[in-house]
This record gives structure tokens, C-alpha cells and sequence, in this order.
């Protein structure tokens, strides 16, 4: 719940690199997921503790921020093996000077009275004179943006990316807080908290890529801008 600080749903040890013979040796690599009851954003560097043949260890935080599944991370080092099995030590979760905490500390444009001082933007439009830069964060997307108003009903068409399906999230529209910025060549956006563009989609005769985090936010970038999204 929005404002609830989030909590472990499971623990499993997913996925191993370099394993031989059923064996982790010195550089494998094991993986651990640990699964929230709601979307977390993870900030510092948390840790979770390992017992491998009767090392204990740290496994560093390596991805998740924003979603439900936060995977942890540890190469053994030299004289570790796994002779004696490989197990995530009982309420180890540390947050090592870092924090987890509920992704969608405030709903903004979908939730009506909410605490945001500013919220419901749709559309920002950088197109003017000279060339403009907007620097924005994932929260100010999750804070000021309108809910589902960008979707294959209101005139937006699929490209790369199929809205039409509703994404990731099956369903139509997708329900996420939507934020488009327009410009040209020449302006610039800054954004951290995203990842990879998960593809195109096109309106009004411009082209748009489409950034996603987690269920809840979704970002759409006018392709002729410069974008440096994290």
C-alpha cells in the first residue's frame, strides 16, 4: 500500500554462472531474488547474507529498483566452494547504509486530494526557442503524472510497442501514470530510474520511445530529443 513500508514475500537462490558439476567455485557467480509485497525503490547498496560450505558471506544489491523481484549478487572467492550447500541466512537483509522503501509513496494525478503540490501534467512540451533541457526523476513522473490518458483509443498508435495489449501490464489501456514530453532536435532529457527503452509508439506524426518502470510509471520521449534515461 502507498505509504506502507514494503515486505519480503520470499527469498530463492535463482540462478548460478559458472557452475561445474553441480559445484560453485572460485568466480561463479550465484544470484538470489528476493521477492516484496509491493513495488520497492532501493536506494545505497543493501546486502543480504549467504552461508556457503560454512562461509558467510555478502551478496550485493544488483537490480530491481521499482518493481516487486530485487536480485542480490555474490562471486566466491578463492578457498569457497559449495561442498556443503549454498543458503540464505535467516533475517539477513541488511540495509548496509541504504534503504527499501514503497515505490508510489503518493499516487498524485490518480488519487484525488492527494499531497502533491503540483500534479496531473500530461504533456510537457520543450518546443520553443533555442534548445531546451528538462531534468526529471521517476518519482516526478509517479508524483505530477495523469493516469491512462495516453493509449490506442485517445489517437496513439502502436509501433515497437503495443499499447493496444496494455504492455507489460496486459491490459487496455495500461494503467500507469503517463508522461509525455515533445521537442525537437536540440532538446534534451535528463532522466534517471528507467532503463532501456522497451520500444516506439507514434502520434499526431511524431514518433515516441517508451520507457516503463515497474507497473506504475511510464515515460514517452519525443524520438528527435536527445535523451540520456537511466
Amino acid at each position: 500500500m502507498p505509504g506502507q513500508a514494503p515486505t519480503i514475500s520470499s527469498i530463492a537462490i535463482t540462478s548460478a554462472t559458472g557452475i561445474q558439476n553441480n559445484t560453485l567455485n572460485a568466480e561463479d557467480t550465484v544470484n538470489i531474488t528476493v521477492t516484496m509485497s509491493e513495488a520497492t525503490t532501493v536506494t545505497g547498496s543493501p546486502r543480504l547474507a549467504l552461508n556457503i560450505g560454512g562461509n558467510l558471506v555478502q551478496a550485493s544489491y544488483v537490480s530491481g529498483s521499482g518493481g516487486t523481484e530485487l536480485v542480490f549478487s555474490y562471486t566466491v572467492q578463492a578457498g569457497q566452494t559449495d561442498a556443503n550447500g549454498v543458503s540464505v541466512v535467516a533475517d539477513s537483509l541488511s540495509f548496509n547504509g541504504g534503504s527499501l522503501s514503497d515505490a508510489i509513496v503518493n499516487q498524485g494525478g490518480s488519487t484525488p486530494g492527494s499531497a502533491s503540490r503540483i500534479e496531473s501534467i500530461e504533456r510537457i512540451d520543450l518546443t520553443g526557442s533555442g534548445d531546451n533541457t528538462l531534468t526529471l526523476g521517476l518519482k516526478d513522473v509517479l508524483d505530477m503524472a495523469g493516469f491512462n490518458n495516453f493509449n490506442n483509443a485517445n489517437g496513439w498508435a502502436d509501433g515497437t510497442y503495443d499499447l493496444a495489449a496494455g504492455g507489460a501490464n496486459f491490459i487496455n489501456p495500461e494503467q500507469r501514470h503517463q508522461m509525455v514530453i515533445d521537442g525537437n532536435a536540440g532538446d534534451a532529457v535528463n532522466s534517471s530510474g528507467w532503463g532501456a527503452s522497451v520500444g516506439t509508439v507514434t502520434n499526431n506524426g511524431h514518433t515516441y520511445d517508451v520507457y516503463n518502470q515497474g507497473s506504475y510509471a511510464q515515460l514517452l520521449i519525443d524520438a528527435s530529443i536527445t535523451q540520456t534515461v537511466i
